[in-house]
């Protein structure tokens, strides 16, 4: 068996990379307390009240407690929490017969 001497034409590439599909980038970079201060700013008024709402929660609360808290109604919630997941502020998970919403930033670490 004669050994082939000729360098390989296939680049190297990580298990995870191809050529055709490039590995996704996610969001891990944190924000800094300015640019959270700029991302709620620029959020309607509603919008605001309910991420801010969220954050004083410790950054997660149930859809059911937020309804009942009586500023919104459970329809305005709803649509409100609709904007903020397009916008990619918050996530919800199903909890029981309800929604825990959570913020995917949770603010600079308070020490």
């Amino acid at each position: 068996m004669r050994e082939d001497t000729r360098p390989s034409r296939r680049i190297p590439t990580l298990p995870s990379q191809s050529r055709r599909h490039p590995p996704r980038l996610r969001w891990t970079r944190k924000f800094s307390a300015f640019q959270e201060a700029a991302v709620v700013k620029a959020l309607d008024a509603d919008e605001r009240q309910l991420y801010v709402r969220i954050r004083e929660a410790g950054g997660a609360a149930l859809q059911r407690d937020i309804v009942a808290s009586g500023v919104f109604s459970k329809a305005k919630v709803t649509r409100v929490l609709d904007k903020l997941e397009r916008k990619g502020l918050v996530v919800r998970e199903r909890y029981g017969a309800t929604n825990r919403v959570r913020l995917t930033w949770k603010g600079p670490p308070t020490s």
